[in-house]
């Protein structure tokens, strides 16, 4: 019985060994013994989009195109993401959602449907907060009406496009048929060929949208399964650095010119609020003030 026991090897459910699995709770934290979840995203230090892209040393790993998405958005100071899952797309908001629980995102939940989605990411981006989401095929072909109104709007929203069949025939395998449309929308659209590409493509997509002279939606495109769920090697900065936040008041569009509480919202018999475009983002509800005949009189936000 003197002989020390071997380390148990933690294994996924396709029996991968483990690598990055996290450390245990400290039980020697001073808050109250507990541990912050958001430690780590409130250490983060901004530094400018040169540094992050060019000057920052980087760590090259093993991963797949979906934890790619992941590490990207970790570093880009997003301020709301909406998901709604649909193959191959599902597991990168799923790891969205974790990183709203570690606190990289500051807020994040599922939509009911994707016009809602694109819809809910249009009136947030018009509120002036950095907006990222994901869709593949008949996701994207479903949630177009709105997604077209982006460049419109001038909404420097980011979505990720992880391209499948459309239903014809039926099949969930990797095909470009919807970037056609996409690149009649107006949009930017990126075609990220592997797993670094998908990184390095969404982190420049926010940078590039919110430039003065683009204020333009970007779509960063991929091949579903081939570049989402297999691994591939990506380079990435520390996660300790993240990209400033969006700056809506020196954008060269005009964001949100109204402020009312729910009190004062009752008293307008002919407002009404646009559901799909209606969100929350902290303690504020962001959204389009409608009249009676549908006709948008301007975007609102409420502390509620």
């Amino acid at each position: 019985m003197s002989e020390g026991l071997e380390a148990e090897v933690k294994t996924n459910p396709q029996g991968d060994p483990i690598t990055s699995a996290p450390a245990a709770p400290s039980t020697t934290s001073t808050n109250g013994g507990r541990k912050d979840p958001h430690g780590d995203a409130k250490r983060q230090v901004e530094v400018s989009p040169d540094y992050m892209f060019f000057e920052a040393p980087r760590e090259r790993e093993f991963i797949t195109g979906s934890e790619c998405a992941k590490e990207a958005v970790r570093r880009s100071n997003v301020d709301l993401s909406v998901a709604y899952p649909i193959t191959p797309q599902s597991e990168t908001l799923q790891l969205i959602g974790v990183l709203y629980g570690e606190g990289y995102v500051k807020e994040f939940y599922r939509g009911e449907e994707e016009y809602g989605v694109m819809s809910a990411i249009a009136g947030a981006s018009r509120a002036g907060v950095r907006c990222f989401t994901a869709t593949a095929g008949p996701g994207t072909l479903r949630g177009l009406e709105p997604i077209v109104s982006w460049s419109g709007h001038r909404l420097p929203a980011v979505c990720m496009f992880t391209c499948r069949v459309v239903n014809a025939p039926l099949a969930i395998q990797p095909d470009n048929v919807e970037i056609a449309y996409l690149l009649q929308s107006g949009m930017i659209v990126f075609h990220a060929e592997n797993q670094q590409d998908l990184f390095d493509f969404i982190m420049k997509a926010f940078v590039i949208s919110e430039k003065n002279d683009v204020t333009l939606p970007v779509g960063v495109c991929c091949d579903g399964f081939f570049v989402t769920h297999a691994r591939g090697y990506c380079s990435m900065p520390d996660k300790g650095f993240k990209l400033p936040g969006r700056d809506p008041y020196r954008g060269s569009v005009p964001v949100l010119d109204a402020q009312l509480d729910c009190l004062v919202m009752l008293q307008f018999k002919n407002l009404i609020l646009w559901p799909t475009t209606f969100t929350r983002c902290g303690s504020r509800k962001y959204g389009l003030a409608l009249n009676g005949q549908g006709n948008i009189l301007r975007n609102i936000w409420m502390d509620c």
